[in-house]
């Protein structure tokens, strides 16, 4: 399984786009790169690496802008969706 995901920055108001096969250890990764809290706000699930490439090229390609409208059609507030899970 792989993971399309945006990550959300709260501090600096800033996404961040990637493919992953552990979503978990990515959002850890993410904090330690980044120095302070990332939430997983918004994935996609992928059977096959290629689609999930492929998916994510589509979103860095995307502006922020259009990154928090996909982000907020799906989860409004933000909130880190892997606290949920």
């Amino acid at each position: 399984m792989f993971f399309v995901y945006i990550a959300y920055q709260p501090e600096k108001g800033k996404y961040i786009t990637g493919v992953t096969n552990s979503i978990k250890r990515r959002k850890c990764l993410l904090q330690q790169m980044h120095n302070g809290p990332v939430r997983i706000v918004y994935y996609e699930e992928y059977a096959d690496s290629a689609e999930a490439d492929k998916r994510e090229d589509e979103l860095l390609e995307m502006n922020d802008e259009l990154l928090r409208e996909l982000v907020t059609q799906n989860n409004p507030m933000h909130t880190d969706i892997l606290t949920f899970k």
